[in-house]
């Protein structure tokens, strides 16, 4: 059985998050702190998250667990290829994302450019009206690479990379089925999000291309052609 005090640090981590992440929450920030505060939003948002992480491999170390399984050889190897690909499926995500906003950093270059009162983002940015959270705007919907295989390319390559491990316990299955279906769930709220800033764009897109596992014989073809843009 999954040590208790594991099993509440993670599910307190994912609510703490998912109350940070809440446009009531960020409302709540902005009346409290003033609009200009919420340039700051995403970078702090981001430490938090990062630091609240740091105790939880700690705590799997030192917490008394019960071992599962522990692949054997050639399969531990197999195991290993397939996280080191997820690996590299998240840092090809990566290089299709714009890194700076998606830190927090270039909303703090915009304090520069933008009066602090202005709580829309740069006009080449889609924003959510019903967030006030700059950080929440997208250059355009991204929908060719990767992303014309899959809708959330960063939580499918995440979900595999913590469930191939070669090794398994109680604690760090408990850890894997609670960040998967803190995943699963939060693809539902970005879809919601990016349903109100994107329109019939983003709802033709989640007609062709799949949420969460990508479609295999889409692996075959170029991303233009699994996802060609409408006119």
């Amino acid at each position: 059985m999954p040590h208790p005090l594991l099993i509440g640090y993670i599910v307190g981590y994912i609510g703490l998050h998912s109350l940070l992440a809440s446009l009531p929450f960020k409302a709540w920030v902005q009346r409290w702190a003033g609009a200009g505060a919420m340039r700051w939003y995403r970078l702090a948002y981001n430490l938090v998250a990062a630091v609240l992480l740091l105790p939880l491999p700690i705590l799997l170390a030192l917490l008394p667990d019960v071992p599962l399984y522990r692949a054997p050889e050639p399969f531990n190897w197999v195991l290993l290829a397939g996280q080191l690909a997820a690996l590299g499926g998240l840092l090809y995500t990566l290089r299709h994302t714009d890194l700076n906003y998606f830190m927090g950093l270039a909303q703090l270059r915009q304090l520069h450019i933008h009066p602090p009162a202005n709580t829309i983002a740069t006009a080449r940015h889609s924003v959510d009206p019903d967030d006030p959270d700059p950080s929440a705007g997208d250059d355009a919907l991204i929908t060719t690479g990767i992303y014309g295989w899959v809708r959330h390319p960063l939580y499918f390559f995440s979900i595999l990379l913590i469930w191939l491990s070669p090794v398994m316990s109680a604690n760090l299955l408990a850890l894997n089925i609670l960040l998967t279906m803190y995943m699963y769930i939060g693809s539902y709220h970005e879809e919601h999000r990016l349903l109100r800033i994107f329109g019939a764009e983003y709802h033709a897109y989640q007609q062709r291309v799949p949420r969460l596992v990508p479609r295999v014989l889409a692996f075959g073809k170029r991303p233009s052609a699994v996802n060609e843009k409408e006119g």
